[in-house]
């Protein structure tokens, strides 16, 4: 996708049902899954947010892919070009949708497989997704791959985050 095709993302049905979800529990100082039972309806943080992301990666030579069902966009991912890490060299897939109707048809999983030969391209041996509010954690903490709070958090969900080896 290029600049001129961003505003696509608007197209983009976000709607995702979400049963549980990690809340800080204060009293006991940890962290717990609760059920909250909620239907987001649009992109998180709004479709201007994700249109700046979106814009940002371009123009700072990243790359973003889409999938498109005739001249309507049924999913998207951008991948930063920037590497990262100490000793391994990882790049961030800051963002990726499908819309409702078209998931389950392998279309995120196609979304993949372009931004992990694009990583490689980049020179990074990973690329990382991190969805929502953890990506503040993960530029917050500098060697996050020990911090007890990643560790624990992963440890309880697989879904919080994902890295995929490029090799």
């Amino acid at each position: 996708m290029n600049l001129e095709e961003s505003t696509k993302i608007k197209q983009i049905d976000a709607t995702c049902y979400i049963e549980n979800a990690w809340r800080m529990n204060h009293e006991a100082g940890e962290y717990e899954l609760i059920k909250i039972d909620w239907t987001d309806f649009e992109l998180p943080n709004g479709f201007e947010w994700h249109l700046e992301r979106f814009e940002k990666t371009l123009q700072s030579g990243g790359k973003a892919f889409g999938c498109f069902d005739d001249d309507t966009l049924a999913g998207y991912a951008t991948l930063d070009a920037g590497v990262f890490g100490r000793e391994v060299k990882y790049v961030l897939l800051d963002q990726m949708f499908v819309s409702k109707d078209y998931r389950g048809k392998g279309i995120g999983k196609e979304l993949i497989s372009l931004c992990s030969r694009q990583a490689l391209k980049f020179g990074a041996k990973k690329s990382i997704f991190v969805p929502g509010l953890l990506r503040t954690l993960l530029h917050s903490i500098v060697n996050w791959a020990v911090s007890p709070l990643w560790k624990e958090m992963t440890n309880c969900s697989k879904k919080i985050q994902t890295i995929f080896n490029l090799n």
